[in-house]
């Protein structure tokens, strides 16, 4: 097993390149154009999140939108090589703790019907469902369904 030193930290705008280089390493260039929105976002004031890097190599992010006292997830990203080992939990954990900063009472988030992994991550970290959108995922041919899960922090 490979020894990592991972450490988080807040997004500030000189993360964005490098999220932006997780987010294309992840999803590749299937959703190459959704990059451009993903670094914009790490600049915009209703924005915070927070990445991982394993010495200075970037691993993962979360990154959330706010409105009012309540905030989307619109990501959470972390390497192929590098997932099952914590870090998306630890990032969930510190992102929401940020929002809580932040003054967010509700987080929000959809992830595809078909990913349990991440379904199962959420609901262990006090995410419920809230509602589905079907057919809200349309990557290739495959069309699948959204799961709402929201959160409520204390």
């Amino acid at each position: 097993m490979t020894v990592h030193n991972i450490h988080y930290t807040a997004v500030t705008r000189g993360h964005a390149e490098a999220i932006t280089l997780i987010f294309c390493d992840v999803y590749g260039a299937e959703r190459q154009q959704e990059s451009a929105v993903i670094m914009k976002l790490c600049c915009h004031s209703n924005c915070f999140g927070v990445v991982s890097f394993d010495a200075d190599y970037p691993v993962g992010f979360i990154l959330l939108q706010q409105a009012g006292n309540t905030a989307d997830v619109i990501e959470l990203c972390v390497r192929e090589s590098l997932r099952r080992q914590g870090i998306g939990r630890h990032l969930l954990e510190k992102g929401l703790h940020l929002g809580s900063k932040h003054g967010v009472s509700l987080v929000l988030l959809e992830v595809e019907a078909t990913n349990k992994s991440a379904y199962n991550l959420y609901r262990s970290c006090g995410f419920e469902l809230a509602g589905k959108r079907p057919n809200y995922y349309r990557r290739r041919a495959k069309i699948s369904d959204a799961l709402v899960l929201k959160c409520h922090l204390r």
